[in-house]
């Protein structure tokens, strides 16, 4: 089977390097997660350099069944220079069975303005219930995403 994919974009009033610098913050991606429904959440620089930065999130989180946690490693490779990344998270227990990965894009816009855009395949290897749990993840990056965004505003509101 194929993975599923998706892609989503949001627009903010700041420059595309601002908007970067946010997503590029392991505080923000901290508290983004909690934010959005992590219950603990830890991220750490691993690498850096003038060109890039890496970084892993670790979430603690109630399982799409709702009936225990599940603890999700997210790991990042930001590029400064194209404001781009490239990110793989996979879930302890499930990681030869289910990978989520793709890519974030911050484009300049005009009048000091910004566009993120993430583009992402889900990928479940279980027999016959693969797909069901892939429409479910679908369904929830559906449901969070607006709730993102403005977590994203209100981010840039209080270090603009």
């Amino acid at each position: 089977m194929m993975p599923s994919v998706f892609e989503k974009s949001s627009e903010f009033a700041c420059s595309a390097d601002e908007l970067f610098a946010l997503y590029a913050d392991p505080e923000f991606q901290r508290s983004k997660a909690i934010a959005l429904g992590a219950t603990a959440a830890a991220c750490v620089i691993e690498q850096a350099t003038k060109e890039y930065v890496v970084i892993r999130l670790e979430t603690t989180r109630p399982s799409f069944g709702g009936r225990r946690e599940e603890f999700a490693t997210m790991r990042m490779e930001l590029d400064r220079v194209t404001r781009g990344s490239s990110w793989i998270q996979t879930v302890r227990g499930h990681e030869r069975r289910a990978r989520v990965e793709g890519t974030s894009t911050v484009s300049e816009l005009s009048g000091n303005r910004a566009r993120l855009t993430v583009e992402g395949s889900i990928d479940i290897r279980i027999p016959l219930f693969g797909r069901i749990i892939e429409g479910k993840i679908l369904g929830a990056i559906e449901g969070i995403a607006d709730r993102e965004a403005a977590f994203i505003r209100a981010q840039l509101a209080a270090r603009l």
